[in-house]
């Protein structure tokens, strides 16, 4: 009789937290994670949509070299970029480095 009464108080404990609250804070941060999802998916589109911008500028035959260059630079930047937000969609609690887009900043493969 003992162990049946100790049972039922334990089982009978008051929650800490009401189950509308967990409701409120589920919602929340689901409604967070689907802002940051959109926010990553429009930014991967524009810069998906520069870097045709920039393909379709540097077929003009009038352009001087130092123009071509900074137009394939930014080509580069601007594919770098959305291949990184395209990627962190799929873990939107990560960090987009939008400042280092060189190669030498990418992680290299390991050496066989």
């Amino acid at each position: 009789m003992q162990f049946e009464a100790s049972f039922e108080s334990d089982y009978n404990a008051p929650m800490k937290y009401s189950l509308r609250s967990l409701m409120i804070v589920v919602t929340l941060v689901c409604v967070l994670a689907g802002g940051r999802i959109e926010y990553l998916r429009r930014m991967a589109a524009y810069h998906d949509r520069e870097a045709t911008n920039c393909l379709l500028l540097d077929l003009n035959e009038q352009l001087s070299l130092s123009e071509k260059l900074a137009i394939e630079s930014d080509f580069h930047n601007h594919t770098v970029l959305c291949k990184r937000y395209k990627a962190a969609i799929y873990r939107p609690w990560l960090m987009v480095d939008t400042v280092s887009t060189s190669s030498a900043a990418a992680p290299k493969p390991p050496n066989r």
